[in-house]
Formats: C-alpha cells, sequence, structure tokens
C-alpha cells in the first residue's frame, strides 16, 4: 500500500485527484493539506511514502516548505504537483529533492503513473518537464533575477 498526503490549496484539486488516484487500488490517501504548514503537519501525524505537494498556495507555499519538510523526513518522497512548467520551478524542485514532478494538465493516468515510479525509487518527469530540466542544469546557478536578466538581454531588451 502506498500511503499518500495531497497538499494543494484548491480543495476541488485534492478531491480530483483523491478520485484520480482511486485508479490504482494499492494507493491509499491518508490525509489532505492546503498549505506547506499544514503539509508539514500531515506529514508528522501520518508518516505517508509520498508527499503530492503544490508549488503554488497562499501563506507558505510548496517550494519554501520542501526544505523543512525533506530535512525533518529525509526518506519522504515528494512529489512536486504544479500548474507550472516553469523552467526555475521545475530545476528548484528537483534540485530540493523533490522526486519527481507533474504538470495538472497531465491526463489522470500520467498522475497516477508518476505516483507508481515514485513510490518505486524512481524520478519521475514527463518528457516535456524533462527537456525543460536538462536545458536548465546545464546553466550556471544564476538567482531568479540574472536568469530574467539574461532572457531579456538574449530578446535584445
Amino acid at each position: 500500500m502506498i500511503r499518500l498526503v495531497i497538499a494543494d490549496d484548491h480543495a476541488v484539486v485534492r478531491m480530483g485527484l483523491r478520485f484520480v488516484l482511486k485508479i490504482n487500488p494499492e494507493i491509499e490517501v491518508v490525509a489532505e493539506a492546503a498549505d506547506g504548514d499544514e503539509a508539514m503537519k500531515a506529514v508528522r501525524e501520518h508518516n505517508p511514502d509520498i508527499l503530492l505537494l503544490d508549488i503554488r498556495m497562499p501563506g507558505r507555499d510548496g517550494l519554501s516548505a520542501l526544505d523543512e519538510i525533506l530535512a525533518a523526513f529525509p526518506k519522504l518522497k515528494v512529489l512536486m504537483l504544479s500548474t507550472s512548467d516553469a523552467e526555475e520551478d521545475i530545476f528548484r524542485s528537483i534540485k530540493a529533492g523533490a522526486r519527481g514532478y507533474v504538470v495538472k494538465d497531465n491526463r489522470p493516468e500520467i498522475i497516477v503513473d508518476a505516483v507508481n515510479k515514485v513510490a518505486a525509487g524512481e524520478t519521475y518527469m514527463t518528457d516535456r518537464v524533462r527537456r525543460i530540466y536538462e536545458m536548465r542544469k546545464t546553466l550556471p546557478d544564476l538567482t531568479t533575477r540574472e536568469l530574467e536578466l539574461l532572457r531579456l538581454t538574449v530578446r535584445g531588451l
């Protein structure tokens, strides 16, 4: 059985994910959270195998909570979930220790497959996300602002 916590600020998204994850009867959603602080509390209380963590949430977002959660629970497998396929979000998530990254516009089977693969110890990225990550990882470690300025310079601005 794969024990999972869903952390997303939208109740309807959590409900939809709960429904989608029923495709695999081996996945049990043990708790839900609406922000990073609630995610930490849910992980502490329920000791899941996987945390499905949204990046953008009010209050404490997923990226800012990721470091603290993994520091406290280093064996926890975190799968990031987002509407964003921005290279910086993907890169920061994987660099911080997330085991995978799924964009919410994927088909339900993709999300279930991602959970299954992360539970099996694999890193999960769709081909599109992997291309973005590979491209970004070749760049030197620049701040978000430095990357923004570099992109503007390339565009001739």
